[in-house]
Order: C-alpha cells, then structure tokens, then sequence
C-alpha cells in the first residue's frame, strides 16, 4: 500500500497535492510543483503551462507590454 501511495504523490493524485498558484496570464490555477516561472515586465511570473509561457515570451518579443497591461486592466463586459 505505501508503494501506491507513493506512486500516487509522485505524479501529484495523493492528498498532500501541495499549494495552487493562479497563472499570470489565464488565472488557472495549477499545482506549485507544476508551474512554470517566465520572466515577464521585469518580474518573474507563473504560468500554468507551455502555452501561456509562449504568450508572455511573444508579448514582452515584439514590444507589446503595455498594450496587454492595458488590456488585463480595462473592465471586462466590453
């Protein structure tokens, strides 16, 4: 039983799962030991997968940071 208890913290099913952190970028929330961290506007931020790391890594390339500072500011309900 120990063996398949541990099994099951090492893929991150057991019940101590550990914090969740909200993604910079989407709000989903992920694992601590899942996030990944991409250095966005100067600070790092986590993210909750590949994909919003690539948005982040594409914003801050082509030099629109404050456009999507702006965006994730402004009220939503358009």
């Amino acid at each position: 039983m120990r063996v398949l208890t541990s099994m099951f913290d090492w893929f991150g099913l057991g019940k101590s799962s550990g914090a969740r952190i909200a993604c910079y970028h989407c709000g989903e929330t992920a694992r601590e030991s899942q996030v990944l961290y991409v250095p966005f506007n100067g600070q790092q931020q986590p993210v909750c997968c590949r994909g919003c790391l690539t948005i982040l890594k594409t914003v801050e390339k082509n030099l629109l940071t404050d456009a999507y500072l702006a965006e994730r500011q402004a009220p939503s309900g358009k």
